[in-house]
């Protein structure tokens, strides 16, 4: 199959204006666009190859058409992985959407809590007497007492402990003393009763 002159300057137009087109959907699709693009110049080599290649060797023909294929099968699969993509971006918004408002119920329980809190409270105040009141300040005076008079107590007895520690090591420290001048003077009085 013999190209004219017009259609081997046209087909190639034809197939630069494909590609051009194509490329301006890249932000959305740049796996459709990637493929067509790497299908296409995959398939004019190949297909010029086999068209340089056949008994008729119209590589040009061959180009065209290979290149054709290719971007039509580069396309499909790039399409394929795009809408994969867009599956799974989809998934991660719809999962943080969820998890945003997961927070918020969780947020508008807790602040619900507080406020049946700060209702029973008062609800509770209001059953409360004066003499209740003045009973639970009392004990916990007598309690606040007892726990000084126990610190108290506690500090006394450490006190005492380490008095008691003191005087042991001064007594201890001064029967040692006492030995080595004992033995000082008792070394004294056998060296001067032997020179007599």
């Amino acid at each position: 199959m013999k190209l004219t002159l017009c259609t081997r300057k046209i087909l190639p137009l034809a197939l630069i204006a494909a590609l051009i087109g194509g490329c301006s959907s890249t932000a959305n699709n740049p796996n459709t666009t990637r493929g067509a693009g790497v299908g296409a110049a995959s398939g004019a080599l190949i297909g010029g190859a086999i068209g340089n290649n056949s008994g008729s060797g119209n590589g040009a023909a061959g180009a065209a058409i290979g290149a054709a294929v290719g971007a039509l099968l580069g396309g499909t699969v790039g399409q394929s992985q795009d809408a994969k993509d867009k599956a799974r971006a989809e998934e991660l918004a719809q999962q943080r959407e969820f998890n945003m408002e997961m927070a918020r119920i969780q947020k508008e329980k807790e602040a619900q809590q507080r406020e049946y809190e700060r209702q029973m409270t008062i609800a509770k105040g209001q059953q409360t007497t004066d003499r209740e009141v003045f009973e639970a300040e009392q004990a916990a005076r007598e309690a606040e007492a007892r726990v000084k008079q126990l610190e108290a107590e506690r500090d006394a007895a450490i006190a005492r402990q380490k008095q008691l520690e003191a005087a042991q090591r001064r007594q201890e420290e001064a029967e040692r003393r006492a030995a080595e001048l004992e033995a000082e003077l008792n070394g004294t009085a056998g060296s001067t009763s032997s020179g007599s």
